[in-house]
């Protein structure tokens, strides 16, 4: 697997069963830092085991014996998408899924789940997932900007990577346009994910053809990304120059042209020979 599909989220799904106790979720996990990832997770217990609904799933990090809980859900127990770990299903459906926000590199290590209910505790001791935080690559999405007109308003949308639903990132332009106007704004999925976007509105003018403009999206811990255009404006006003005048001549009259000046030189060398020689004869005959 490619490092384009490690980028996606997780991979290489695994299952345990012991004794009637399955989980199923993914060994192996990557995420780039400042964006999220969604850990699908299915478990059940024996068939002498009944869930509640007051049963509670908690993941925890580390090994068993030396565990630090980051996400806890029950029925009762709304998640707090504000939250960088929590639990996205409902425990006694027995869904375990995680999401993971903001992610950072102290957050790389290997995570396992674990049901309480009542005086009940069922741990998957043999199934973990491993956490990867990497370098973060994605880069915020420009809209196409289609034709730039000078003098008609104009508005361009950066879209931030990743879709989450913990803390918004910021999200700014950077150029030197005149007059603009910035909104930013975020979209709900029915996931519980939100896209940030932002957009810039501005009349362009002549002089911003070719202008770099730059959309930056900073992530918690100060973690950026950027993409920049370049502005093809419309319309542009040009000083006018004056061109050469070139006119086109017919090559007859070039030919002709051309014949007529080898006739005067003709004439001219042909008169010149004649009035030396008859100068010549005059002093012949003076003699």
């Amino acid at each position: 697997m490619d490092d384009g599909e490690e980028q996606r989220g997780w991979r290489d799904v695994g299952s345990q069963f012991n004794q009637g106790f399955a989980i199923t979720a993914p060994r192996n996990v990557v995420v780039q830092a400042g964006l999220c990832v969604h850990i699908p997770c299915s478990f059940k217990l024996p068939s002498v085991f009944t869930i509640s609904r007051n049963a509670r799933g908690i993941w925890f990090r580390g090994n068993f014996l030396s565990s630090q809980t980051v996400a806890v859900k029950s029925s009762f127990e709304l998640p707090n998408k504000r939250d960088r770990f929590f639990l996205t299903g409902d425990v006694w459906r027995g869904d375990c899924s995680l999401m993971i926000n903001d992610a950072r590199e102290q957050d790389a290590d290997s995570y396992s789940f674990r049901i309480e209910d009542g005086s009940g505790v069922f741990p998957f001791y043999d199934f973990s997932t491993l956490l990867r935080v990497i370098e973060l690559s994605d880069k915020p999405e420009i809209s196409p900007a289609g034709k730039i007109i000078v003098g008609q308003e104009t508005t361009l949308s950066c879209t931030s990577p990743g879709i989450c639903s913990g803390i918004s990132p910021s999200i700014k332009w950077e150029g030197k346009l005149k007059m603009k106007t910035e909104k930013i704004y975020a979209i709900n999925n029915e996931d519980g994910t939100i896209i940030h976007r932002s957009n810039v509105t501005f009349v362009p003018s002549a002089e911003d053809d070719q202008l770099s403009l730059t959309c930056k999206v900073t992530f918690e811990n100060n973690v950026t990304t950027s993409r920049s255009i370049s502005l093809n404006v419309e319309g542009a006003i040009q000083k006018d120059i004056p061109m050469p005048v070139c006119r086109s001549i017919d090559s007859g009259i070039i030919a002709a042209m051309a014949i007529g000046n080898v006739v005067i030189l003709i004439l001219i060398f042909v008169g010149t020979y004649y009035f030396l020689k008859r100068d010549m004869a005059k002093r012949s005959l003076g003699n």
